[in-house]
């Protein structure tokens, strides 16, 4: 049924005239990442564009103060129909895309580990190909995406992701936060990346840093001598791994995704509050470069991860622009000593992030010569 459906849909998309000044926006979560602030960008400066947002979630999400519509409701159908652009940061819908209308990928976060056609196996195959424009940083992750999807008609443009911009402190943290913290404390932001192994099984126990002799208790008592409060945001396809509804942990708080839409809070909003960011693999540490803050990096099982799914770059670790740790004892260090890697913060930003300055308006500019 839903086959036909399909069918039907992409057969009225070719013959149903577009509307120029139309821009549909889909991101997922619903309101969040490139999308989120591009939008954002044309709200605040009056481009005279209808901007409309669509959703693929099914329920109401009655936090969120604007106007949207879910993709498969007769008003969200219509609007996609008569689009003449369309954003958005994971490919959504882009296999109904027409002809005459422009698909533009934002996309949701510079890869570290291989993706689509960079993973073995996977090299002849082709991804997202209706997609006209896919927004990038710089060269580097030019070349790097062009090879990934391996998609000849995409257009890879150097312009930058529109998240990256440097935001005001603006208590998030206590605003999502499921329980009291101490605010006089440093606070970190443990972001591990969606990985499945022995070390981070979905929906089986989560090990802690990639280390399975981690001690959560001492680690707590670490953190409340030292004055620290530790925030942990999973992935959301493993937020069902880690339950510590059982333990007492003061300096310890986990937040899910559902904590964030529930607030309407974007994770990019917690960042300038951060004074530290803990991660493995994730790519969120290109997004935080912007601070020049201080980066742990948990490579517990950096050797068996590079082995099941592998790394972008043949010298990722030239990529690593902080202090890396495999143990408990070397992360509680890291916490509690000096900053070394602001040169190199700096030189993997301008790699990877490039020009920071007026991204969402120099995207809009670019649209409007498509």
């Amino acid at each position: 049924m839903k086959k036909y459906a399909f069918i039907i849909f992409r057969f009225l998309n070719r013959l149903i005239p577009k509307n120029k000044n139309k821009y549909i926006f889909m991101s997922n979560p619903l309101y969040s990442g490139n999308c989120k602030y591009l939008y954002e960008y044309y709200i605040e400066n009056k481009k005279g564009k209808n901007l409309i947002w669509i959703s693929w979630e099914k329920k109401n999400l009655k936090s969120f103060n604007f106007k949207y519509y879910n993709f498969w409701s007769l008003k969200g159908l219509f609007h996609y129909l008569t689009a003449y652009i369309v954003l958005t940061t994971h490919n959504e819908g882009q296999s109904l895309k027409a002809k005459n209308q422009i698909y533009v990928d934002l996309w949701h976060g510079l890869p570290i580990k291989t993706i689509y056609s960079l993973i073995k196996g996977n090299e002849k195959n082709r991804y997202c190909t209706n997609v006209d424009y896919r927004i990038v940083t710089t060269s580097t992750t030019k070349k790097l995406l062009e090879r990934a999807f391996n998609s000849p008609t995409t257009k890879h443009v150097i312009i930058g992701q529109p998240r990256n911009i440097i935001l005001e402190s603006k208590n998030e943290i206590e605003k999502i936060s499921p329980v009291k913290y101490d605010k006089n404390t440093k606070k970190i932001l443990y972001l591990p990346t969606f990985r499945q192994s022995k070390f981070f099984e979905y929906n089986g126990k989560f090990t802690w840093f990639a280390d399975n002799n981690f001690n959560l208790k001492t680690f707590n008592k670490f953190l409340k001598e030292n004055k620290i409060t530790i925030f942990v945001k999973l992935h959301p396809a493993e937020e069902a791994s880690l339950d510590l509804s059982k333990e007492t942990l003061s300096n310890i708080i986990v937040f899910r995704t559902e904590d964030l839409i529930k607030k309407n809070v974007d994770l990019y909003n917690l960042l300038p509050e951060i004074d530290v960011l803990i991660t493995d693999y994730s790519s969120v540490y290109y997004d935080f470069l912007i601070y020049d803050k201080p980066i742990i990096f948990t490579f517990g099982d950096i050797d068996e991860y590079r082995k099941e799914r592998g790394f972008i770059y043949d010298d990722f670790e030239n990529f690593v622009p902080g202090k890396v740790v495999k143990t408990q004892k070397e992360l509680e260090e890291a916490l509690i000593t000096k900053d070394e890697f602001v040169e190199k913060r700096r030189k993997v930003k301008k790699e990877i992030l490039g020009d920071c300055k007026n991204i969402s308006e120099r995207v809009a500019k670019f649209l409007e010569t498509i």
